[in-house]
């Protein structure tokens, strides 16, 4: 029987551990303890910089957590980015990487320094703030809220602020009462508003004057999310399908069925050939555009997926979820490159990549080694023994298996991951041969 990394409950810490199992005896077996997810901890949105350099991480906590990851240097930036007093919905970031936009339910929209966590620009509406964008000057901010405003009717809307006055300079409302607008965007070309909201209506407004140009659907469901690229207009909805239209005309191009369960989030790739969808049910699916033919339908996930995103060359796929882990899917193939665990403790967390060629037992990476434990298994008895953090055993085998660079490349330049693996092979084969010239035969792995 293969070795296999499985999750299971129960550790001497009574927490949620990773296991190494093993069929050998005394060999060394690696774990990682942490705490279980929550409520408190899982995730709502996640978000990619320009430069694929920074992950942007907001929870469902009511706290407003957000905690940034440097995916270059595998670590968590230590400043503080507070100010929120409830979970953060939606995040935009300023081309130059900068500048990150947060959409939050307690109603307000701020920017923050994304390397000094500091905020300086706040706007506040009467309603939870589902959705965030920018304009393509970026002089402007487009949101969503839940708030009702006397003048308007009482209809629940969108707005474009002006970043420089911060001051609402036009209106984008949908019409059905206690229906609220769950996400809006702005075309690349700048004229367009496109909206979607609970009452099943996607619709698209004039940029300057808020009136509506254009209706493309009016489903029987609540629209999650949608997605614009040059031509394609995309929407995610509650009863489980994605539908792609023309952006132009409003002719429905394909629907698609991701699943029985809520659609959540959609993506449409660059070239405009393939949608990418995620799902209540933790998977993610990749529609062909042309046929409807699925190219993979993945569960990466134990729990809801919030959110997701691509990287720039849409070769990696990002997604969020409930069960407070953020996976980095193939876009090609929908195969598991690696898995984010951040621990409510001391803000760490853990990468753990699955089984492959280089290493059939999967291999992680932590920005703490205090939270790994390495058990030693005794042949006669069977009983496991947890070294001691300082065992230069210990030591030895997590230098081993925990290997920062292996996780980078997986997460930053897959294309190129069998090749680096190859040239790792060959270069361990020999440190093995090394090793265990060095080590007592029963403790070799």
């Amino acid at each position: 029987m293969k070795d296999n990394i499985t999750l299971k409950p129960g550790s001497r810490r009574s927490e949620l551990a990773i296991y190494k199992n093993e069929e050998k005896d005394n060999n060394p077996v690696l774990t990682h303890a942490f705490k279980p997810s929550c409520a408190l901890y899982g995730i709502r949105s996640v978000k990619l910089t320009h430069n694929n350099k920074y992950l942007i991480i907001t929870y469902l906590s009511n706290h407003g957590y957000i905690r940034v990851i440097d995916l270059e240097k595998l670590e968590l930036l230590r400043c503080r980015y507070i100010g929120h007093k409830d979970s953060i919905r939606m995040v935009a970031v300023t081309s130059d990487d900068k500048y990150f936009f947060t959409a939050s339910w307690d109603g307000t929209y701020r920017r923050f320094d994304l390397l000094n966590g500091t905020y300086d620009i706040m706007l506040g509406v009467t309603g939870r703030s589902p959705s965030c964008y920018l304009d393509l000057g970026e002089s402007h901010l487009i949101t969503a809220s839940y708030d009702s405003d006397m003048s308007l009717s009482g209809n629940n809307k969108g707005r474009r602020w002006n970043l420089t006055s911060k001051s609402v300079v036009a209106f984008y409302r949908h019409f059905k009462p206690r229906k609220e607008p769950q996400c809006i965007d702005i075309a690349s070309d700048g004229e367009f508003i496109y909206s979607g909201s609970d009452d099943g209506m996607a619709l698209r407004f004039d940029k300057r004057t808020g009136r509506i140009l254009f209706t493309y659907c009016e489903i029987n469901a609540n629209i999650r999310k949608i997605a614009l690229s040059e031509h394609l207009f995309a929407l995610s909805a509650t009863d489980g399908f994605i539908r792609v239209f023309d952006k132009v005309t409003g002719v429905v191009i394909r629907e698609l069925f991701h699943s029985n369960n809520e659609a959540m989030d959609v993506r449409i790739s660059k070239d405009e050939t393939r949608v990418w969808s995620c799902s209540m049910d933790g998977s993610v699916k990749c529609h062909l555009i042309s046929t409807g033919e699925v190219l993979f339908h993945s569960k990466v996930h134990e729990d809801w997926i919030w959110s997701i995103c691509m990287n720039n060359n849409d070769t990696v796929l990002v997604s969020g979820s409930s069960d407070g882990t953020v996976a980095f899917v193939s876009a090609e193939t929908g195969q598991l490159l690696s898995k984010l665990h951040c621990f409510p403790v001391e803000n760490e967390f853990c990468f753990e990549c699955p089984p492959d060629k280089a290493f059939p037992n999967g291999f992680f990476y932590t920005s703490n080694k205090d939270f790994i434990e390495v058990e030693q298994i005794e042949a006669e008895s069977g009983t496991k023994r947890i070294l001691d953090l300082k065992d230069p055993v210990r030591i030895s085998y997590i230098d081993r298996h925990n290997l920062r660079n292996m996780v980078i490349t997986r997460l930053m330049n897959n294309r190129q991951y069998n090749a680096i693996t190859e040239k790792y092979l060959n270069e361990r084969k020999v440190l093995d041969q090394i090793r265990d010239l060095n080590l007592p035969k029963r403790l070799r792995s």
